[in-house]
């Protein structure tokens, strides 16, 4: 027992980076929970983080042996009480900033409540792809402008304007079963303001219970072409967009077209509900998420083509270049984001001539993100792609080294498989807890449904990502490359649909907490470190 306390504790000393992205994140969460305006809830919190680091600085420094607990106590504990005090006040300027909005206001006032029937309209951009429940539309839209009107039969009477407004507010539009809008569409939109209900929230990302949203029919709504210089950098994102999606459905068949839009542009709300069943009790759904996959073809490509200029600038210039092109195109996602956080500080480091290691790359890139956008830590996106990488940083080299004990098969086909089950189990383990928290089920079958896919799925990618560049320089010389990533990605859809066939492969939880969560990665972490020392016992 001894030997595994003080195994954790060196972990824990060595990997003091752990202590950073947790206490930027665990700082985020508790300003989003607690009401930190609230002297004594503040003062409560204080004292608990306090209580807990006293606890941990007990059990860990007495099993540091030849460590000096100085060094410790500066690059972990310090670091953490430092950005959790910041992550809190990230929150808490993110609630302030909401609190205090004029849509918020707007909708305070009681002679402008939606329950008197004056008529508001507002307008602004879809800033994202809208989502269909049944005959409705949910979408944001960031405002630029908000009229409220004194009558309800003349709108275009007297009323009251409020100007670049710039703040976002979500959407529902109903009977829209055959609406045209799509991102970065500008839209004038005649409706009321409301408070949150069951059904929005629903289908909603939003955690907010107190949160506004504008509510409107599909007959009120008008398309509009504003002449401002930053909005014509949207409509130029759009027409890429649309080129780029009408390629994909003019040479795919339509369910074809569908996978390569959610897999290439990033919008999965154009997937079929049976599709998106299939690849989520099979275990692969992970894989329309735009990802570091996507982006290492792509670098590749820059790499090749500038791979005859001596400097690095040009390289990093042109990976700078694309990944910003890139993630405005497809939108601010985490997993987007963290690889290309990831890839922007491997190539500095490799022109500074600096060694980096991928496990501090990994943390920075979280604390990066959480900086940006703390909501993202709601993000089931955000969770998965960070727990996908953790898993191959920490679990899967740990089980190659074990696996080079056991096997001494030294086959290349052998070693091929064998890598990809184990990139399969260690992502499935740690990725465990995080689908039984978003979506309360395990899918069984998911090693075997990766070791069937994930080869198809990197050349039918690299096929797709081909094809995209083709599209962009002349759309009629993609249609080959197009139609024979399809005959792979029939590959695909037909082993989903067999393994589908089986039945109780898929298990499901009940509701289950944030504290259950963190249980189960600690029964986890323990249960790896004792079959590691177990194995070592073995071994001597």
């Amino acid at each position: 027992m001894n030997d595994i306390k003080r195994k954790i504790a060196l972990f824990l000393h060595n990997n003091y980076y752990l202590f950073w992205a947790a206490g930027l994140t665990a700082g985020v969460y508790a300003g989003n929970i607690f009401n930190l305006n609230s002297t004594h809830q503040t003062m409560v919190e204080i004292v608990t983080v306090l209580v807990l680091l006293a606890i941990e600085i007990t059990v860990i420094l007495g099993n540091l042996p030849g460590k000096n607990p100085a060094d410790f106590f500066i690059t972990c504990l310090v670091p953490f009480l430092i950005l959790f005090f910041i992550g809190a006040l990230i929150a808490g300027v993110h609630s302030f900033d909401g609190d205090n909005s004029i849509i918020s206001a707007i909708y305070e006032n009681e002679k402008l409540d939606s329950s008197n029937s004056i008529p508001i309209i507002i307008e602004g951009r879809v800033s994202e792809h809208p989502s269909r429940n049944y005959s409705n539309l949910n979408f944001p839209v960031e405002v630029d402008k908000i009229i409220i009107c004194d009558s309800i039969y003349d709108s275009g009477a007297n009323s009251v304007s409020f100007l670049k407004v710039r703040e976002n507010i979500n959407v529902r539009i109903k009977n829209a079963a055959n609406s045209s809008i799509s991102r970065d569409d500008y839209l004038k939109i005649e409706g009321s303001f409301k408070k949150n209900d069951l059904e929005y929230l629903k289908y909603s990302n939003n955690r907010n219970n107190n949160a506004i949203f504008f509510t409107a029919d599909y007959c009120n709504i008008e398309k509009s072409r504003p002449g401002s210089p930053v909005y014509k950098i949207f409509a130029l994102r759009s027409r890429f967009y649309k080129c780029l999606k009408n390629a994909f459905y003019r040479n795919l068949e339509n369910e074809n077209a569908c996978i390569a839009e959610a897999v290439i542009l990033g919008d999965r709300n154009n997937l079929p509900p049976y599709l998106i069943e299939s690849f989520k009790r099979c275990g692969i759904y992970h894989l329309f998420a735009i990802s570091g996959l996507h982006l290492s073809f792509f670098t590749s490509l820059i790499y090749i083509i500038f791979r005859r200029r001596r400097s690095s600038n040009y390289v990093l210039t042109a990976v700078i270049i694309f990944l910003t092109g890139y993630n405005f195109l497809v939108g601010m996602r985490a997993s987007m984001l963290r690889a290309s956080i990831a890839v922007i500080l491997t190539n500095l480091a490799g022109r500074w001539h600096r060694e980096y290691s991928h496990k501090i790359i990994l943390f920075l890139s979280c604390i990066i993100l959480i900086i940006y956008n703390p909501y993202f830590i709601y993000s089931a996106g955000f969770w998965m792609t960070f727990s996908s990488m953790a898993a191959l940083a920490f679990i899967y080299p740990r089980m190659l080294k074990i696996s080079g004990n056991i096997f001494i098969c030294k086959s290349s086909v052998f070693n091929y498989y064998k890598n990809i089950i184990f990139v399969t189990l260690s992502t499935q383990v740690v990725l465990f807890p995080v689908l039984i928290y978003f979506f309360n089920e395990v899918s069984l079958i998911s090693p075997l449904a990766n070791i069937l896919v994930m080869p198809v799925f990197y050349i039918f990618l690299s096929i797709m990502i081909f094809s995209s560049f083709i599209i962009i320089i002349w759309p009629p010389a993609a249609v080959f490359p197009l139609r024979l990533g399809g005959v792979f990605l029939n590959y695909i859809l037909e082993t989903v649909n067999v393994l589908n066939r089986f039945d109780y492969c898929i298990v499901s939880f009940g509701d289950l907490t944030a504290k259950k969560i963190i249980a189960l990665y600690v029964i986890f972490l323990f249960l790896l470190f004792v079959i590691n020392i177990s194995i070592r016992i073995i071994k001597k």
